[in-house]
């Protein structure tokens, strides 16, 4: 019985700590996603001040951006208004309207991290 029971225990420890191996092995990886996302973070938020005071400045940008009914609509907004092809690839788009004067209020964009979002506040 004691055979028994330390031959489970070891066999019980090893699985856990090659669980374990695997899991730091992983790590590496997901930090890795995660540092690219922070370094294009700079990036996005500089063309996003540069996007956003463009949009506001044109009535006809700021008209579509409101009509935008999904994130592709609004995907072609950006980009006729600084945003490459590439800083939007695999980076969420979410529109937030508000409420009451939206025609008063004027367009903010937003960029979050990890995973990357523009946020699109009208």
């Amino acid at each position: 019985m004691k055979r028994l029971t330390l031959t489970f225990v070891l066999a019980a420890g090893s699985a856990l700590l090659d669980g374990g191996l695997a899991q730091a092995a992983a790590a590496p990886e997901r930090g890795a996603a995660v540092s690219a996302d922070a370094r294009r973070l700079g990036e996005l938020k500089a063309t996003a001040r540069a996007a956003e005071e463009r949009i506001n400045a044109s009535a006809d940008a700021r008209a579509a951006l409101r009509a935008a009914r999904d994130a592709d609509q609004a995907r072609a907004v950006l980009l006729r208004n600084g945003f490459t092809p590439e800083q939007l690839r695999g980076v969420a788009v979410k529109l937030q309207p508000g409420g009451g004067k939206a025609q008063a209020r004027r367009i903010e964009i937003t960029i979050r991290c990890c995973p990357l979002e523009i946020i699109i506040r009208f």
